[in-house]
């Protein structure tokens, strides 16, 4: 084989620029990327999706953090909403447990009704935005029962403060009855003006890990059972109970499923999503400082 066109192990299997007569430019990394990485912008590019230099390389920044905090396994999917246009952000990054494990939910996230124009992946309006009276969330696919409610955690970066009344969910799922998980706000001149995780029915106060007289509904929301963390800090106070039910229909983002429907949806602008295993303090605030570093390579702050 000729040494000249030997690639590293994490590099795509791919040759460089005009070595045989390559048809056109192929992405050459300026230092071996992330395993992970690699599969995320071949599934990306396969959807139709667009791999920034700089997108490939703060998504493999960000894999290799996750591995150096020993967290890898606490995440069954990661959404970095990257990809260079709304069909890349609809590639998660992880929907496994592990690198080549079996994937837990859908393969890429089902869109309703966003459009490109609600997808930004660079610059101070980054992320896929919401809007409720359209009708607009995502189906994961993986099943509420999927994970036991007293160790599981949702994670969601919300961008911009709601202006709508109620108490609405940029994540969850609630089986129409007594089971609810999920991230929760309120409009900012909301009477209720709070912000919170829910691991069982919205009025069992013991079940929830409530933040009240919140003065912001935005940043990066941790429900990590049986705690709830913006930006990377416990606020509020945690949970002492919890409802186990066993819903079958799938988690959303932009709002909640109730079998094949949705609710409480949200007009938000959202930057990331993450269901898995419950963390700690410590791990949370690692992994929130992590999206923070992801955030910083994208352009985003």
């Amino acid at each position: 084989m000729n040494p000249g066109i030997r690639g590293l192990p994490t590099q795509f299997a791919q040759m460089p620029r005009g070595l045989l007569g390559a048809p056109k430019p192929i992405l050459m990394p300026d230092q071996p990327w992330h395993p992970e990485a690699i599969d995320w912008a071949a599934r990306v590019s396969a959807n139709k999706g667009v791999v920034s230099q700089i997108a490939i390389r703060a998504v493999s920044a960000f894999c290799f953090d996750i591995d150096t905090l020993g967290i890898r396994n606490r995440l069954a999917r990661f959404s970095p909403f990257a990809g260079g246009n709304l069909l890349g952000a609809l590639v998660p990054l992880y929907r496994s447990f592990s690198f080549g494990g079996t994937v837990i939910g859908n393969a890429i996230d089902t869109n309703v009704n966003f459009v490109n124009a609600d997808f930004t992946e660079t610059g101070a309006t980054a992320g896929l935005q919401g809007n409720s009276s359209a009708g607009k969330y995502l189906n994961t696919g993986i099943p509420g029962n999927a994970i036991a409610t007293n160790n599981i955690h949702l994670g969601v970066g919300v961008a911009t403060t709601s202006t709508l009344l109620g108490y609405k969910s940029p994540i969850g799922v609630f089986d129409g009855g007594s089971g609810m998980v999920s991230v929760n706000i309120s409009g900012a001149n909301d009477r209720r003006n709070a912000i919170f995780g829910s691991w069982g029915y919205l009025t069992n106060q013991a079940g929830n890990a409530f933040v009240f007289g919140a003065t912001s509904q935005t940043g990066n929301l941790v429900a990590a059972y049986p705690s709830f963390y913006r930006n990377g800090v416990i606020e509020g106070f945690s949970a002492s109970a919890f409802t186990l039910y066993s819903p079958t229909n799938p988690i959303f983002v932009f709002g909640l499923s109730v079998g094949s429907s949705s609710i409480d949806l949200v007009n938000v602008r959202l930057s990331w999503y993450s269901i898995g295993l419950t963390m700690t303090a410590v791990q949370v605030a690692a992994y929130t400082a992590a999206i923070a570093n992801l955030h910083a390579a994208l352009g985003r702050s």
